[in-house]
């Protein structure tokens, strides 16, 4: 093994890669770009500089590199991870068939590429094909029958296959913090079939009583609380109603018609696949994180939002709700576009990952109707069952270049609208880490 310095290539990789398991990304960008200098055909090294690129939102940097190993060991059945790890860049920068071209290219040249099956399965569910995506995490628990990554996600297709009690059990084998919020809900979702009202009340005031800050468990206790006619003893907000604020972005000197362009022109130049919604009706939404485009013009519309984010906080601060006495201290900012055209309309839903989340209006049609193309919230929707109840409502009447910030827990939807233009939204939830 060649030597540099005291140390040998191999001591010298595995340093690199303590450095990068314990996030000292900025170490491994002072010196490992001399070593690649010194063994150019060590690969593993590349790939961690790839990765640690990644990191820090060097998105195209990173795959460059990536594409340049791939290119240079294209025969090498040892670089079946650095396909997985460019299946997962392509992926988290909303390019999702290439991301399912790299992750089969991994299985076949591994296939015991348990990342990959998972890569795979994630891309399906992102194109809507949630049978193909349970295969695929199938294929992959057959290697390791105890991923949680892989358990969780087979979970989550399940359920969106409306195997609720299949669903549930696979939640309930996984520790992901977000597992018994969605267990809760298949539950819920399941009551008019094998799940009984006392299974599911039972499983709702245990986790009420382990004090879950969490915007499903909140729905689902605001929503069962009327339905059932019971108190609703939810944690993380209890009158979503008035956590509703609307901003006018025109009134900020940095946001204009110019920067809306921009960023409507470098999203079309970007490659992002458009991610099957069965909730948009006559639309599309993207993939991925949009924030993750190296775009200036989206960088200083993320520069806006984060300025947004802590107005609100700081307009709420004396808040009691746990939504704001137990904001997160650390979170992503995670966005995409979402483009209807003429008759289109979002179903109610929430953003059941969130914490808070927000619609900016880029582009918004004229109204022939009072409401035409609003925001509506609710505190019912999805497909909960009703039982015939009242459910709370309130529209806001929205212009362009509004954004509507409001916690992840309220249901909302869109009103259809019927002129021919199109309506072009920012949405984004801050998702704690």
């Amino acid at each position: 093994m060649s030597k540099k310095g005291n140390r040998s290539e191999q001591e010298e990789l595995d340093n690199f890669i303590a450095l990068y398991n314990q996030k000292k990304f900025e170490k491994i960008l002072n010196s490992i770009e001399s070593f690649i200098k010194e063994f150019p055909k060590n690969f593993h090294a590349r790939n961690i500089f790839a990765l640690t690129l990644k990191s820090q939102g060097r998105f195209e940097e990173s795959k460059k590199i990536f594409l340049e190993i791939i290119k240079n060991n294209i025969r090498n059945p040892n670089i079946a991870y650095v396909y997985t790890n460019t299946g997962n860049l392509f992926y988290d920068l909303g390019q999702v068939d290439q991301a399912i071209t790299f992750h089969k290219a991994s299985i076949q040249l591994n296939p015991k590429s348990i990342n990959s099956f998972l890569g795979l399965g994630l891309g399906f569910s992102n194109q809507g094909d949630n049978e193909k995506a349970v295969r695929a995490f199938k294929k992959g628990l057959e290697i390791d029958q105890n991923n949680e990554n892989l358990l969780y996600n087979l979970a989550t297709s399940l359920r969106k296959l409306e195997r609720y009690k299949e669903a549930a059990k696979c939640y309930s084998k996984t520790i992901n913090p977000l597992s018994k919020s969605y267990q809760l809900e298949c539950l819920y979702l399941d009551l008019e079939n094998d799940t009984s009202y006392e299974e599911f009340n039972n499983f709702l005031d245990k986790l009420n009583t382990q004090n879950n800050y969490n915007p499903l468990i909140a729905s689902i206790n605001t929503h069962s609380s009327i339905r059932f006619e019971k108190k609703n003893k939810c944690n993380f907000i209890k009158k979503p109603f008035d956590y509703i604020r609307k901003e006018k972005l025109f009134e900020n000197k940095n946001f204009d018609e110019d920067l809306i362009n921009k960023v409507l022109q470098d999203f079309e130049g970007s490659n992002i696949s458009r991610k099957t919604q069965s909730l948009l009706n006559k639309g599309f939404q993207s993939s991925g994180n949009i924030f993750n485009l190296e775009s200036l013009a989206i960088q200083k519309l993320k520069n806006i939002i984060e300025e947004k984010i802590l107005e609100y906080r700081d307009f709420y601060k004396s808040s009691s709700e746990g939504f704001i006495k137990n904001w997160p201290k650390k979170y992503t900012i995670y966005g995409w576009l979402i483009i209807m055209n003429e008759g289109g309309n979002l179903s109610s839903h929430i953003h059941k990952e969130g914490w808070l989340s927000s619609s900016i209006y880029l582009k918004r049609p004229k109204k022939v109707d009072k409401n035409d193309g609003d925001i509506k919230f609710s505190l019912h929707g999805g497909n909960y069952v009703g039982d015939s109840k009242e459910f709370p409502e309130k529209i806001i009447n929205i212009d362009q270049g509004d954004m509507v910030m409001f916690p992840s827990s309220i249901f909302h939807s869109t009103i259809p609208f019927d002129l021919n233009e199109q309506r072009i939204t920012l949405a984004f939830d801050i998702l704690p880490k």
